[in-house]
């Protein structure tokens, strides 16, 4: 469905390298830590898929600790693209 949108993909070329299947319980107190993932290994973009349930995303600059986190609602069966500013330097 993407093909056919009439603007420029963000995901014009990607190629998936690594898939990860995660299960996360709040319940249980699982949570992601802060983190960020390998840039060589991910390459320049990166897409997460948010199938069961809704998450948030807390962005903190990796550069710059004055300026405060974002933190982004991912809704059931979202889908997130991290490219440039947010992929390298949050």
């Amino acid at each position: 469905r993407m093909r056919t949108l009439p603007v420029p993909s963000p995901l014009a070329g990607f190629e998936a390298n690594e898939a990860n299947a995660l299960r996360y319980v709040r319940a249980e107190g699982h949570f992601l830590g802060p983190h960020c993932d390998d840039r060589q290994l991910s390459g320049d973009t990166l897409v997460n898929l948010s199938l069961a349930g809704e998450a948030t995303m807390t962005y903190a600059h990796d550069r710059d600790g004055s300026r405060p986190p974002v933190r982004v609602r991912l809704p059931r069966r979202s889908l997130q693209i991290q490219t440039e500013d947010v992929r390298f330097n949050h």
